[in-house]
């Protein structure tokens, strides 16, 4: 009938045979109320309103017909492969000798009388020292880079010369500093190439300028000099990939008596000084940013010339990337991290005993004087932090940094964690953590996920450190300098207030400059240091 509904089914008989008011009865009696559910199907459809002859065949449906095509993107590659070119052929300037300068610091003069020049022994490791000067001349401001490179052999360590570098374009040692380094990854590039036997090798990079080492190891990020930096951090990622080279990167403090750093020193002012030739950093620097977004990608080129599974194939410079693959393969819970994650069984942890050694400090400033504030790491910072880890003190508060450096970084062997000073460069605080603690059974590792900061002002600074079972609270804090009663409740509330209520049990370490006054009597809190006579 073509839809569900009611049917009426009638039996009739001949009119004659039966009288008029019996027919009706019969009528009446005879009718059969059914209910009949029939489904509406396609082809019910199809066969009631186009009725198909018996000698056309219904069309076969193939599955691979139906499916749509995958969606396919070019990416041009052929930049990619000029910058892996531009690095191979670039002119990096004759390599000088040991007898090009024309005096070498004594430490320095000392070591060359025992080590021989490299003359071609096969390399175990090569070691990079990099230095960066500046001076101003009577006509103009001058700069040059420098990089020292000693070759480590099976027969033990030989002088493999030296380079050196024109910047006085800019003219200021950090960016030497960061030319140095650059032009230590370029010769490392250039060496691999042309040794294959150095693959799998280490190749240790040695600074004395954290802004330029810590950028180029990828540590630190900042704003100055960031073409430089770029090309440096895209092209050490690219030699561990394509080379599968062991980069170490180590700080060496300047005018230490190092003498390799102060070899690199040597020869960076002899070129400042315009003592002995050096190659314009223009020229190598003008090839190199004219592909400088292809840098990035080199590591993916080696990748997919090595047929890596991960990488789509390149043909003729042009990169075929499935855009429709990644949707194809349906995720699974047990590629979830939460279930990936090694699980801990209790029988893991064990009780110990740490003794924990805190310090607090208002260095006033971590710059020359107390005008001046930044966002680096300063050599005032650095040589506290040395002070500090001599006396092993584990964590310190630090009052009145004036620094803008904000959230998490690092410095030699503590963890940096920051509130940032005012526009104005007035207050600041931070916390250095060690990043180990000695323990009974032998060191206690600080990760840089063990820390979190969980509130900031200029004035104060909260952060939360979870280490297995360790649960630790550490408040620095800087209270106003002579407040009223009401400055001084407000200070101390908002403190309290900071605290989440979810860590309110925790171990709470208050490291602050209370600007306050104590009583007369030492007691087990307070001690007689400095007392007034």
């Amino acid at each position: 009938m073509g839809r569900s509904g009611y049917g009426i089914i009638m039996f009739l008989r001949a009119a004659g045979a039966i009288p008029p008011a019996d027919a009706i009865n019969m009528l009446q009696r005879s009718v059969t109320v059914s209910r009949t559910r029939e489904r509406l199907t396609t082809d019910v459809v199809a066969h009631a309103q186009w009725l198909l002859e018996s000698s056309v065949a219904r069309p076969a449906l193939k599955l691979a017909e139906m499916l749509a095509p995958p969606t396919l993107l070019q990416v041009d590659f052929r930049s990619v492969e000029n910058m892996r070119t531009t690095i191979f052929n670039i002119d990096l300037g004759s390599v000088q000798p040991r007898a090009s300068v024309v005096k070498w610091h004594p430490s320095t003069q000392e070591l060359l009388e025992f080590i021989p020049d490299w003359q071609g022994e096969a390399p175990t490791g090569i070691s990079f020292f990099t230095y960066g000067s500046a001076a101003n001349f009577t006509n103009q401001r001058r700069s040059s880079a420098a990089v020292v490179r000693i070759i480590h052999t099976a027969c033990g360590d030989r002088f493999g010369g030296f380079r050196c570098y024109d910047t006085s374009i800019n003219g200021f040692a950090p960016h030497a500093e960061a030319v140095a380094i650059l032009t230590a990854v370029l010769w490392t590039a250039q060496m691999c190439e042309l040794n294959p036997h150095l693959q799998g090798s280490t190749f240790c990079f040695h600074f004395d300028c954290l802004f330029a080492g810590m950028n180029a190891h990828g540590q630190w990020r900042t704003n100055a000099h960031e073409s430089i930096q770029h090309l440096s951090r895209a092209i050490v990622h690219w030699l561990e990939t394509r080379y599968r080279i062991h980069a170490q990167w180590h700080h060496v403090k300047a005018h230490s008596g190092q003498p390799w750093n102060e070899a690199a020193d040597a020869a960076a002012w002899a070129a400042v000084s315009q003592w002995i030739p050096q190659i314009d950093f223009c020229s190598i620097q003008h090839q190199l940013l004219s592909d400088e977004p292809g840098v990035a990608w080199l590591w993916m080129l080696d990748l997919a010339e090595q047929h890596h599974p991960a990488v789509p194939a390149i043909t003729d410079g042009i990169m075929t990337v499935n855009a429709s693959a990644a949707l194809s393969i349906p995720s699974t819970a047990a590629n979830h991290p939460f279930l990936a994650r090694p699980e801990m069984q209790p029988d893991d942890l064990q009780e110990t005993h740490l003794t924990l050694t805190c310090a607090t400090a208002n260095v006033l400033t971590l710059y020359q004087n107390k005008q001046e504030y930044g966002k680096g790491i300063t050599a005032r910072m650095e040589s506290l932090l040395q002070a500090f880890a001599d006396e092993g003190i584990n964590v310190i508060g630090v009052q009145e940094t004036r620094s803008q450096i904000n959230g998490h970084t690092t410095c030699h062997d503590f963890h940096i964690l920051s509130a940032p000073a005012t526009a104005k460069g007035v207050c600041g605080i931070q916390l250095w953590v060690r990043k180990r603690w000695k323990l009974p059974q032998g060191f206690l590792h600080i990760a840089t996920s063990n820390l979190r900061i969980v509130a900031t002002d200029p004035q104060y600074l909260l952060v939360r450190l979870c280490h297995d079972g360790l649960r630790l609270l550490f408040m620095v804090g800087h209270a106003p300098n002579c407040p009223t009663f009401d400055e001084a409740t407000q200070f101390w509330s908002k403190l309290g207030k900071a605290i989440p209520s979810s860590m309110r049990s925790w171990s709470l370490i208050v490291l602050v400059d209370a600007n306050a006054r104590v009583g007369s009597l030492p007691s087990n809190v307070l001690g007689s240091a400095g007392a007034e006579e």
